[in-house]
């Protein structure tokens, strides 16, 4: 059964995808798009069918 998404902290998704990325969000832009690339591939590791560039249209 997949992780229901909307309860899933960043800091587990670390873990699950051995990065670090959660602080990112508190950056710049940059840093922000880095931390959705990180934020969706967990859910496209996890089945869900996403893709970070969707958030910005």
């Amino acid at each position: 059964m997949p992780i229901y998404e909307h309860a899933v902290s960043p800091l587990i998704m670390e873990k699950v995808l051995d990065a670090d990325f959660a602080e990112m969000i508190n950056g710049d832009s940059a840093d922000i798009d880095e931390f959705f690339k990180n934020y969706c591939s967990f859910f496209k590791k996890m089945t869900y069918d996403t893709d970070h560039a969707r958030l910005f249209l």
